[in-house]
């Protein structure tokens, strides 16, 4: 599960630094869980769901760039086991996104 598309790591601009919870963080939806930060600014990541930090990506503590190469694969920040997997249903997907997008 990565918080970050692509359309907003190209907003960001180069990161330059992340910080993620510990591996059994619990979190609340919409709960701020770590930090990005760019060459243009520092956001706070949101979590989009509830549940408990399974993995995350130390990869983005010695290169923090993998986030902008490759939002949606290399550079996931971490991953939940759902706290209700029914809110999964919820979520936008890819094209739903987009359109928000415009």
């Amino acid at each position: 599960m990565g918080p970050i598309s692509d359309y907003a790591q190209a907003a960001l601009g180069d990161i330059t630094y992340v910080q993620l919870p510990k591996p059994g963080a619990s979190l609340a939806a919409g709960s701020v869980f770590g930090v990005v930060e760019s060459v243009k600014a520092a956001s706070d990541l949101y979590a989009p769901v509830a549940g408990t930090v399974v993995e995350v990506n130390n990869v983005l503590t010695s290169a923090p760039e993998t986030v902008n190469q490759s939002p949606y694969e290399a550079g996931w920040m971490l991953k939940l086991k759902l706290a209700d997997s029914a809110v999964s249903a919820a979520l936008l997907d890819s094209a739903e996104y987009a359109k928000l997008l415009g």
